[in-house]
């Protein structure tokens, strides 16, 4: 007799990082197609994360890409608020796609979150989260 599991199935591949030419690229640029933004991993090299694999990568790795994007946006907001009043123009497609970069991981890590603080709730994990 078989005994069917209702465990979800977790997988433990390693996500994909790779994007021709990606050392031509600044670190943290964003791509619409595919979507997703460059880093550097622990290694130090240069890895391209795609949105559609978030749930591969590890909190404290979609934090310091967080960090870094956060920081991006800042810098580009402010070069978009100085060189407002002179000739040159920053498109507002720079600012969407470092926001909605921002949103995706933001959303995930929320995610995450919940799930370990709904697990200290029902007794699954009894070590409390720090976040």
């Amino acid at each position: 007799m078989a005994a069917e599991s209702f465990q979800p199935v977790v997988n433990l591949l390693r996500p994909n990082c790779s994007l021709p030419d990606i050392d031509s690229y600044s670190l943290f640029t964003i791509f619409q197609d595919p979507h997703g933004v460059v880093y550097r991993n622990a290694s130090g090299q240069k890895c391209f994360l795609r949105f559609e694999e978030i749930s591969h990568y590890s909190d404290g790795t979609l934090k310091v890409i967080r960090l870094q994007l956060d920081q991006k946006l800042k810098d580009v907001v402010r070069r978009f608020m100085e060189t407002r009043t002179s000739r040159i123009q920053i498109t507002n497609d720079e600012i969407q796609l470092l926001r909605n970069a921002l949103d995706k991981i933001n959303e995930r890590l929320n995610f995450r979150s919940t799930l370990r603080r709904l697990e200290v709730l029902i007794g699954l994990n009894s070590v409390c989260p720090n976040t």
